[in-house]
């Protein structure tokens, strides 16, 4: 074709108007030129960096030159994203004025097409160039800046184009999924025009979703351990919050189970803080710590007036006790010779000393007991729930045993617990003598007051004797269990005797410290059906094991009421069983020589 292609022909009838309005209406194009070709193209925005859950916005733009004809069938969008998201399509575009909502797996995709001025489109041949790459396409549905058109005659027509570039615009709002994952999405477009599809693509981020604030509670600090009566405890712990957003939290401070103080601390994302307590008790014990489920423990100490002090050994300053290596230390002085101190975690910067005293301290009630001596053991830095077990070495005057006329063997350490506030008797063992003294020694769970003296022999009751079950086939087991109980104040060992029907069936040793009390259980199994007499130091119970079921067809034989003469006619039955089975086997004999 050439330049006359520019001219507006006209048909026998009338022209139908072509002009720069026909080519915004929908219309059949034809681009006939000799001149240059001119470009289309798309663009999409880049969006900010979003974060997941909340709207990201983007602007799609297809521009098409003057001068050319791009028949575009459609415009789809697709967007993908990291593994764990799934690609979204929003197919078909509007291709006019228009808003279209697209509902999708990753959540509702708003776009609004909006035409530039003299956007238009139809069916046509058109040739243009995208990316730099020449395109030309056979009779197709287009767009833009020429047309071609046929009246409403039979023979009306004409053709012509127009000079202004055109493009159509889309503005996507996508609401996005909070529970997708973070990372780099592609924004695809997809144009097709005559069966060919051009693509532009632009990548953005996803930011993760800020998480709320979390708080995380940790590093609990008691310091001192040990303190006199009136004296400051400082109990600390570390605040984190771990979440990404502001927040505020309320620690709590418990005593022995027992709130003792809250505070409120507010932080950034990321943020932690180091909240201190302040804590005061006059009254001598060990106090159980809890902050928001971190434990410890403290302990105020006995203060012994000096009245009651008789012998008061040098303090020994220890740097370090490690659960590996327990401690020893020698004492001087005191009827208390040796401690050695197993802890269950590292401890530092203890000392530990040793306090004979002429009476019990006014806080503490005496033992009922023959007292040789009374003795306090203070310890710093380390508690009862630090120590793993103490063993305490201590000696007895041979002479206050001959005046007294106490059994070697009944000499007990008693232990003063500050939290039951009952004396508590320890095992304890002789380990030697001389001429002057008898040595023992003792374990004890923690530091304290403690007393050396004369425990009541152990002393011990059974009680509670249960059976179970009572009823039992031949074969079953059978189990029976009783209380010992330790009734005295030393330490004892006792045997616990199972008869059974006035037979020794079984024997069981059990050693208990003063006060202490444990189950023994023993087990059996009898075949023979009948009741069972058990006894169990004199306590006493039965159980039962029963009969086995007899086959079906004796149950159904009637009975009479007489074991004698339900036994003769189960004999009767059985015997005349029998004849009818010899009877069976003759007559088949008989029938075989037959």
């Amino acid at each position: 074709m050439n330049r006359q292609a520019n001219r507006l022909v006209v048909g026998r009838k009338r022209l139908w108007g072509i002009t720069s309005g026909i080519i915004l209406s929908l219309v059949v194009c034809l681009l006939v030129f000799s001149g240059p070709v001119g470009g289309f193209s798309a663009q999409i925005s880049a969006p900010p960096p979003t974060v997941l859950g909340q709207a990201v916005s983007f602007t799609i733009t297809v521009n098409i030159q003057e001068q050319e004809l791009l028949p575009i069938q459609s415009v789809d969008l697709e967007i993908s994203g990291p593994p764990g998201a799934a690609t979204i399509a929003c197919p078909d575009l509007p291709l006019a004025a228009q808003t279209k909502n697209y509902t999708t797996i990753g959540g509702l995709i708003r776009i609004q097409a909006i035409p530039a001025a003299n956007w238009g489109y139809g069916y046509g041949y058109g040739y243009g160039v995208w990316q730099g790459q020449p395109y030309s396409w056979g009779y197709g549905y287009g767009y833009g800046g020429y047309g071609y058109g046929y009246g409403p005659g039979a023979y009306e027509y004409g053709y012509g184009y127009g000079m202004a570039p055109t493009s159509i615009a889309y503005n996507v709002t996508w609401y996005t999924p909070s529970a997708w994952p973070a990372g780099t999405y592609v924004a695809k477009v997809m144009i097709t025009a005559n069966g060919v599809t051009f693509v532009q693509t632009r990548s953005f981020s996803l930011l993760p979703r800020p998480e709320e604030a979390r708080f995380v509670v940790s590093d609990l600090v008691i310091a001192p351990k040990t303190v006199l009566p009136g004296e400051v405890v400082t109990i600390a712990a570390k605040v984190s919050n771990v979440g990404d957003l502001s927040g505020t939290y309320t620690l709590t401070l418990k005593i022995d189970g027992v709130v003792e103080a809250t505070k409120d601390v507010t932080l950034v994302g990321g943020g932690f803080i180091t909240v201190t307590f302040a804590v005061i008790k006059d009254v001598p014990g060990t106090y159980a710590v809890e902050v928001d489920g971190l434990t410890g423990t403290f302990e105020v100490l006995l203060i012994m007036p000096p009245e009651v002090v008789e012998i008061e050994a040098p303090p020994v300053e220890i740097p370090t006790i490690t659960p590996e290596v327990p401690e020893s230390i020698v004492i001087e002085e005191t009827s208390i010779t040796e401690i050695t101190i197993a802890v269950v975690e590292e401890v530092a910067d203890v000392t530990v000393t040793v306090q004979q005293l002429v009476e019990p301290p006014p806080e503490v009630v005496a033992p009922p007991v023959i007292t040789y001596r009374y003795l306090n053991i203070v310890g710093t830095n380390i508690t009862d729930e630090d120590i793993e077990v103490a063993t305490i070495d201590f000696k007895v005057a041979r002479s206050w045993i001959e005046e007294t006329g106490v059994d070697v063997d009944t000499i007990t350490l008693s232990r003063y617990d500050p939290v039951t506030q009952a004396w508590e008797w320890l095992p304890t063992t002789k380990i030697g003598e001389d001429e002057t003294y008898v040595y023992f020694s003792a374990e004890s769970p923690g530091l304290s007051v403690f007393a050396i003296g004369v425990a009541r022999p152990a002393e011990f009751v059974m009680s509670d004797l249960r059976i179970a079950p009572v009823e039992v086939d031949p074969g079953e087991t059978v189990f029976i269990t009783a209380q010992a109980a330790n009734v005295g104040e030393a330490t004892g060992t006792y045997t616990v005797t199972l008869k059974i029907n006035g037979v020794v069936e079984a024997t069981e040793e059990v050693t208990l410290g003063g006060g202490k009390t444990a189950i023994i259980t023993f087990t059996t199994i009898k075949e023979i059906p009948a009741t069972y007499l058990v006894e169990v130091d004199g306590l006493e119970a039965s159980f039962k094991v029963l009969k086995p079921p007899l086959p079906p067809w004796i149950e159904k034989l009637p009975s009479t009421g007489e074991p004698i003469l339900d036994a003769f006619i189960l004999a009767l039955l059985a015997a005349a069983g029998l004849l009818s089975l010899g009877a069976g086997v003759w007559l088949i004999r008989r029938r075989a020589r037959l």
